[in-house]
């Protein structure tokens, strides 16, 4: 069944993935991926499964939308600059959504625009630079025919990087690591960006990590167990063992 329901969010509420699920006499559902963001949202409206029934996107936004029918499609417009880097973040099977998001990006002629994608496990993730100012389509739908109201997906949509990645992902709480962070920016592949970050000291385990512009908020993990980087070449069982006396020297 279907209903409408409020959900109050609180204005200091930290980023990131939330879990909710409902109860009642005979039992509770399991539990379901709620996001809490910090652009504004903006929620489609049917009819919009066609070009000129596009509904206009103000950058940046996070775009909720439902593929509710066999063979829908949702388009969306929005203004781009030469030169931008346009990032689109899919959330599908990340929110539990049997959506199989296929995305495209399109220019104001119905030309598709090539674009640099990457997956978040399932989900692809898109960025492309803007080759000239203009009017351009984002257009989603399902791999397959199939649709519903459980069909849903969150975009984010920006004129900055995304950021797909850190290496190290974690390191021991309190102190500071520079890490390389993949970033997609429209090139072949991930251009890499150092940073160093002091790692939270009053915290252990993950915790939410957002660079100042920058499309897109990491979870890394603070531990509190000694921390080793891989090093190549450990291709070998010579190599394991040298590493192995290495670190045990230090």
């Amino acid at each position: 069944k279907e209903w409408q329901s409020t959900v109050e969010i609180a204005a200091d509420a930290p980023l990131g993935s939330k879990y909710w699920r409902l109860s009642c006499a005979r039992g509770g559902t399991g539990a379901r991926t709620f996001l809490v963001g910090d652009l504004p949202e903006f929620i489609e409206t049917e009819p919009n499964s066609r070009p000129a029934a596009a509904e206009l996107l103000t950058l940046p936004v996070t775009l909720n939308g439902q593929i509710a029918g066999e063979r829908d499609m949702d388009y969306f417009r929005f203004a781009a600059q030469a030169g931008e880097i346009i990032s689109v973040d899919v959330m599908s099977a990340r929110l539990g959504s049997p959506l199989e998001a296929l995305v495209e990006i399109h220019d104001a002629s119905g030309q598709r625009v090539p674009v640099q994608e990457a997956r978040a496990g399932c989900d692809p993730v898109l960025a492309f630079r803007v080759p000239v100012t203009g009017e351009y389509r984002l257009i989603v739908t399902n791999l397959t025919y199939r649709g519903g109201s459980d069909h849903v997906y969150r975009i984010t949509l920006s004129a900055i990087p995304h950021v797909m990645a850190a290496f190290p992902s974690g390191w021991h709480a309190g102190q500071s690591r520079e890490l390389e962070l993949f970033t997609l920016t429209g090139a072949r592949v991930p251009e890499v960006f150092r940073h160093t970050l002091a790692f939270p000291a009053d915290k252990r385990g993950e915790f939410i990590f957002h660079r100042d512009g920058e499309a897109s908020t990491l979870t890394l993990d603070a531990g509190d167990v000694p921390e080793v980087v891989e090093q190549e070449p450990n291709d070998t069982t010579a190599a394991a063992l040298g590493e192995l006396l290495r670190q045990n020297q230090n």
